[in-house]
């Protein structure tokens, strides 16, 4: 009992921070094409999945980096 009530305070602060994270997604293809689209509606239901705790940012048209 004394184990899991210590463990229980050492997480506290680590379960009450809710740290938004980023990702940066890029695609070679351009914004109009559906994979893209796929990809940004997929970014979408991530967001309201982890109630905005886990942004994605698509990045069109190699907008990051050039495709091979």
């Amino acid at each position: 009992m004394c184990r899991a009530l210590a463990a229980l305070i050492a997480a506290g602060p680590a379960l009450s921070v809710s740290a938004e994270t980023k990702w940066d997604m890029p695609t070679p293809y351009p914004a109009s094409n559906f994979h893209t689209e796929n990809i940004q509606k997929f970014a979408t239901d991530v967001d309201v999945a982890t109630g905005g705790r886990l942004k994605i940012t698509v990045h069109a048209n190699g907008a990051l980096f050039k495709a091979n």
